[in-house]
């Protein structure tokens, strides 16, 4: 079997955490189930460099945290210390990041809201994303009822156009559209305590030339409130690029070339049931989809591609970002996956061993694909193992001398009774047999990845989180909450 290694990208403060495997031993002993390590200082590099592309186009600019990546009070924590918003999308992480400090002028609230969420929301003076007509009525209620006397919201459209395209989501649950804004101003001219701050959209875009098209589009949407005695002063452009994953794209880009040529070979891709990642071959024996998988990773990152999108020349050499500048706004970016990219990994332990096959075997770990997220994105590259014998490491050249390579290649399959618990649908290749009690490190898990779909369905042990502080090789391990030092 040809070997394809698809080796993640490690933060330099994770490398150095991850290289203290006698510590990370310990640590695994605390916890029978599975373990986060958080790095949130990490976070601070992520920030620094947005704030360096909106520092060079010298622009009025908000960065704003978003909970629902994960439920991390220490990052949360990092977000109020680099004076952050956070936008929260349900009553429960509203409460969760009042009680960590932040304040009305630094929340917002998103996602479809029930008469409480709003309730609380307008008590605490958030600022509140409208995605639908209703609520738009609701808020008015619950404000005559309870005497609200200032009402801040933000408008969510879901068909800005790009030129003459329109990026129209189908079947969307947000639907607020351009052809509604008089109709919105109609519901709310008689209350004034209702005011305007932003024109908002969300798309997940991975062309920035559309993202510049919707900006300039979104320009269009404010001149028209200011037409109707409204001034809005923000942009608000969702995104949901990823931050590094990978140590090398070119690695990504082979693994489509192996899979390509066994699909048009009509050979076995050692990916669980001959899973074939979309990739086909159509009537002339070409190979489809291939751009459709190999997009999954981007050359370019979010800080370049922030800064192609605002540099966009539209006409007479006047660039999106000048007319944002010229017009007094300020641009909020939601950074999602990136902001908190690189900030944590998690562990796993070796349980056992699985014959799945006449050929194939499977390791099994004390996780569950309810643990880390699939459905969200699939997980692609290699995990690091960490072995618990030191004397095994010690005598691995003269294994390596007496082994078949082919035995090493092997499935990570989870701990339910279900078919479809596999997060990684590909052989991955380990220098050494894993053996019980060693961990498997799966790193950049922070994002949509780590708790969002945790729960314990037979009534395993959920996550525990730890943070990690690195100075020099100094590694320090605390309490997700309150750092509280944990003794090692």
């Amino acid at each position: 079997m040809e070997y394809a290694s698809i080796k993640p990208f490690l933060h330099e403060k994770v490398e150095k955490i991850i290289n203290n495997t006698e510590k990370l031993f310990d640590l695994s002993w605390l916890h029978n189930g599975p373990i986060h390590v958080l790095v949130p200082e990490i976070m601070n590099d992520n920030i620094k460099a947005f704030n360096k592309v909106f520092d060079d186009l010298e622009m009025n600019w908000i960065i704003k945290y978003a909970h629902k990546t994960n439920k991390s009070k220490a990052l949360l924590f990092q977000a109020y210390k680099n004076n952050l918003w956070v936008d929260v999308a349900s009553e429960e992480e509203l409460k969760n990041v009042l009680s960590v400090w932040f304040t009305w002028d630094k929340i917002s609230c998103t996602w479809p809201k029930s008469k409480s969420f709003l309730f609380l929301a307008l008590s605490h003076k958030c600022l509140i994303s409208i995605d639908n007509l209703d609520e738009i009525k609701k808020i008015i209620e619950l404000s005559e009822k309870f005497n609200f006397k200032k009402v801040n919201i933000l408008i969510r459209f879901h068909d800005l156009s790009w030129n003459d395209r329109k990026l129209v989501k189908k079947n969307t649950k947000f639907w607020i559209s351009k052809n509604n804004l008089l109709e919105v101003l109609d519901i709310i001219k008689d209350f004034k305590f209702i005011d305007i701050k932003w024109v908002h959209f969300h798309y997940d875009e991975h062309q920035h030339e559309i993202k510049s098209w919707s900006i300039n589009d979104a320009l269009s949407v404010i001149k028209k409130l200011y037409e109707n005695n409204y001034s809005p002063t923000i942009i608000d452009i969702w995104w949901g690029f990823r931050g590094r994953e990978l140590d090398s794209k070119l690695e990504w880009s082979n693994y489509i070339d192996f899979l390509s040529d066994k699909r048009r070979k009509k050979f076995d891709t050692h990916t669980w049931w001959n899973w074939w990642y979309w990739i086909k071959v159509n009537e002339r024996w070409w190979i489809d989809w291939r751009e459709f998988v190999e997009k999954r990773y981007r050359e370019v990152d979010n800080y370049d591609f922030l800064s192609k999108i605002l540099k966009k020349d539209f006409k007479n050499w006047y660039t999106l970002y000048e007319e944002i500048n010229d017009s007094m706004l300020n641009l909020m970016i939601e950074p999602w996956y990136s902001l908190s990219s690189n900030t944590w990994f998690s562990i796993f332990r070796v349980d056992w061993y699985k014959t799945v096959s006449s050929w194939d075997e499977a390791i099994i770990i004390n996780w569950n694909i309810l643990n880390l997220s699939s459905k969200m994105w699939e997980y692609f590259a290699d995990p690091i193992h960490l072995i618990k014998d030191k004397k095994i490491e010690n005598n691995k050249n003269n294994l390596e001398k007496n082994i078949n390579p082919e035995e090493f290649y092997w499935y990570i399959l989870w701990n339910l009774c279900r078919d479809d618990d596999i997060l990684i649908k590909r052989k991955i290749y380990f220098k050494q047999k894993p053996e019980e009690w060693d961990l498997i490190i799966f790193p950049n898990t922070s994002s949509y990845v780590s708790d969002f779909e945790d729960w314990s369905p037979i009534m395993q042990n959920k996550w525990k989180k730890f943070v990690a502080t690195v100075k020099e090789w100094n590694v320090k391990f605390y309490e997700d909450n309150l750092y509280n030092l944990i003794n090692l």
